[in-house]
């Protein structure tokens, strides 16, 4: 919570800032849920995809990371490390940005939940087939079935990069257009090469 409680913030966070407020502004909660992310070995077990994580020195400091935050949120958007940056663990001013919903999902993959088989693949034991599905962040999808898991996986892969075209042609502002850009060139990389893409 925000409060005048000076202790670090997961043994690291220091909140500088001298506000009386009945609500926990938002600046605050989003700098703490960054800070719980890289910071507590709890959620890590739930989301092993933080493990490794961390924030740039200057960012621990919660009036530092209020000055970038308030020149660059967009109400109602998420804070990303890695769409700029794919495959980053660091979160900082020159790796962040403020991303709408559906690309935040969009470039979200699990890793708890996937098993043995390649990033979109699942095996259907009944049918004795492999099923892929690629979703476009906005919870619809489409999906196919294949032999194989490695079929299954660059049939997911090209259908993650026409996501991406489609929103490429949207009115994003230059950094989400160059992150989804450096995605779109590091999928199309695997698929090329017939490279299984391990986020």
């Amino acid at each position: 919570m925000y409060h005048g409680n000076r202790r670090p913030i997961y043994g690291i966070g220091i909140n500088d800032i001298e506000e009386t407020r009945s609500k926990i502004p938002k600046f605050y909660d989003v700098w703490y849920q960054m800070l719980r992310r890289c910071y507590s070995s709890v959620l890590q077990t739930k989301r092993p995809s933080y493990i490794g994580c961390s924030v740039v020195e200057e960012w621990r400091k919660l009036s530092n990371f209020r000055v970038w935050y308030d020149e660059n949120n967009v109400d109602g958007w998420s804070l990303d490390k890695d769409l700029l940056c794919p495959r980053n663990k660091i979160y900082s001013p020159d790796t962040c940005v403020f991303v709408p919903t559906n690309i935040n999902s969009l470039l979200t993959f699990t890793i708890k939940n996937r098993g043995q088989f390649p990033l979109g693949v699942s095996y259907h034991k009944r049918d004795q087939h492999y099923r892929s599905r690629c979703c476009d962040g906005n919870k619809k999808g489409i999906q196919s079935f294949f032999n194989t898991p490695e079929e299954a996986h660059f049939w997911y892969l090209e259908n993650k990069i026409k996501v991406i075209d489609k929103y490429l042609n949207e009115d994003y502002n230059d950094r989400i257009k160059q992150g989804l850009t450096n995605w779109k060139t590091l999928l199309q990389e695997h698929l090329d090469k017939k490279i299984e893409f391990i986020p």
